[in-house]
């Protein structure tokens, strides 16, 4: 009976120090692993593409590239901080940054991706980028690429200047309806202009007194815009010295 308890503390003894070596090892792997995954850097996004800016002088060409498969909303702590595009006019030549960091948004994660315009191309020159997923603690994943070199395009229409050709509708708009609704009869008020009214009576005084007519159209170079003003206003003086004879 002795020597059977003896056999099983024996026992007890040998296995307590292997269950204990076991946990302990159990632990250091799972810290290991944590440690590991957590100086790792992002994952890249899975593709980028880029493709000319529609509506504009050919200087600005739209990347779009997916998420990182480690950039998820529901983290407590993300993974990725911010993306970084990068732009080059070489496949393997030397790549800089472009354009602002980028933090997805609502509808980044909805559908997965996301599209920014890069500005000041070169029109008509290949453009390659990539784009990196960065870490709040500035680690940077492997680049992806895009395949295919993007071209900007001059477009026949800027629409960044929508704005201006709107103004201009509505001004040109509004003088050809006044001149239709003046052809129709319908009643327009026009402002007497003191000057012109002037030179008809300084006309007619010229013509009742018998003197001849003397106009100046100003006293510099014909190329001047105050000059090419009093030639227009030398077609009225000449129509009224027709008029009245002088």
């Amino acid at each position: 009976m002795t020597q059977r308890i003896g056999r099983a503390r024996r026992k007890l003894d040998c296995g307590l120090p292997i269950s204990v070596l076991l946990g302990a090892a159990l632990v250091v792997a799972t810290a290991t692993a944590s440690v590991s995954a957590a100086d790792s850097p992002p994952a890249p996004p899975a593709s980028v593409s880029a493709t000319d800016h529609p509506w504009d002088d050919g200087t600005k060409i739209d990347v779009t590239f997916s998420l990182s498969p480690d950039d998820r909303p529901d983290e407590a702590t993300k993974l990725v901080s911010f993306y970084s595009v990068e732009r080059s006019g070489q496949r393997d030549g030397t790549f800089e940054p472009v354009g602002v960091p980028l933090i997805p948004d609502k509808t980044a994660y909805k559908n997965g991706s996301i599209t920014t315009t890069i500005d000041k191309c070169r029109r008509g020159e290949p453009y390659f980028f990539r784009v990196r997923a960065v870490s709040s603690d500035g680690r940077k994943s492997v680049a992806a690429e895009t395949r295919e070199p993007a071209v900007g395009v001059r477009q026949w229409f800027d629409g960044d200047h929508l704005w201006l050709a709107t103004v201009l509708a509505v001004l040109c708009g509004s003088i050809v309806l006044c001149i239709e609704l003046a052809r129709r009869g319908w009643p327009i008020k026009i402002r007497r202009i003191a000057g012109l009214d002037a030179v008809e009576e300084a006309v007619g005084r010229a013509t009742e007194m018998g003197r001849s007519c003397f106009f100046i159209a100003g006293v510099q170079d014909l190329n001047e815009m105050q000059t090419v003003a009093g030639i227009n206003v030398l077609s009225h003086v000449a129509k009224v010295a027709a008029e009245y004879d002088a």
